[in-house]
């Protein structure tokens, strides 16, 4: 296609990802683990400019993320190009306000924002599926991140089942400042720590009802098992934030981020400044972002 033909730039909002539910099933034959999440987009995201170029070429504003190779979001050209077959010649350009290495896919959604843009810009047409089936050979979290919502993911988090939007929900993230390895903890994950699972199946009948207190007294993230005896922080501000009135707290992903579900945006704001003081964490005041909004 003529390259005079194209949009100037395609801007992409992309998502961070809460995890309303996580559990473990098994470690795989091919090394992954296989698990069952429930997850949930918030509105807390990066923006990513993707513009017609001569070369491939990745630009964030961080200086300790890399722009060759090793980002998420060149892989996704790549990956893009090879399904296909059209080049990805494009200058892409990340600003960056989900914090890195925090258990909110930050560069998963990155690189799900990266597909959607190269699918408009270069007008291939792809359906969703055809999106996360490359999704899934750039990392676990990709798929999910390619529309967001709330969803159930299997496998190895690449089977992506969406499920009905729920009731918006005022949601405070409080992150420590450091980053947690996720690949750390899944080969530290034992299942004989774990002190309570999701129950997750419950879950899935309470969102069909759009029962919010039900979903909140089936929430759980075995991955704290890990997480949390290793960086005690982590549990300091889960107790906090409970201890501020919040409906649910629970870290997501590997961590080390948790977040608070709570009533309105006043208590939010309150319950931010207080863990702020009391951990010296990072909060953000943020809410539940329905399917590809």
């Amino acid at each position: 296609m003529d390259s005079s033909l194209l949009p100037v730039s395609i801007i992409e909002t992309a998502s961070a990802k809460i995890n309303l539910a996580l559990d473990v099933l098994k470690k795989r034959a091919d090394g992954y683990h296989e698990v069952c999440m429930v997850m949930q987009s918030v509105g807390l995201a990066d923006i990513v400019r993707i513009s017609p170029a001569e070369r491939l070429s990745v630009q964030t504003d961080r200086t300790d993320l890399p722009n060759g190779p090793d980002n998420l979001a060149w892989r996704a050209a790549l990956a893009f190009e090879r399904a296909t077959g059209r080049k990805a010649s494009v200058s892409i350009e990340i600003e960056k306000h989900i914090p890195l290495g925090a258990g909110l896919a930050g560069g998963s959604t990155d690189a799900a924002a990266v597909l959607r843009g190269l699918n408009r810009l270069l007008k291939t047409n792809l359906s969703v599926a055809d999106l996360q089936e490359i999704a899934a050979t750039i990392g676990s979290d990709v798929p999910f991140c390619v529309t967001g919502g709330t969803a159930l993911a299997e496998g190895r988090g690449e089977l992506i089942t969406p499920l009905a939007d729920l009731p918006a929900c005022p949601v405070v993230l409080a992150n420590p400042g450091f980053e947690v390895s996720t690949a750390w903890v899944y080969g530290a994950y034992r299942a004989e720590r774990v002190q309570q699972r999701p129950d997750i199946r419950r879950m899935l009948a309470a969102i069909a009802a759009q029962d919010w207190n039900g979903v909140m007294q089936t929430m759980g993230n075995v991955l704290e098992s890990v997480t949390m005896p290793a960086y005690p922080v982590v549990e300091q501000i889960k107790k906090a934030m409970l201890a501020q009135g919040a409906c649910v707290a629970l870290m997501s992903g590997s961590g080390p981020t948790v977040f608070a579900l709570v009533r309105e945006e006043k208590q939010a704001a309150a319950l931010a400044q207080a863990v702020r003081k009391e951990t010296g964490a990072a909060t953000y005041i943020t809410e539940t972002k329905r399917w590809n909004e």
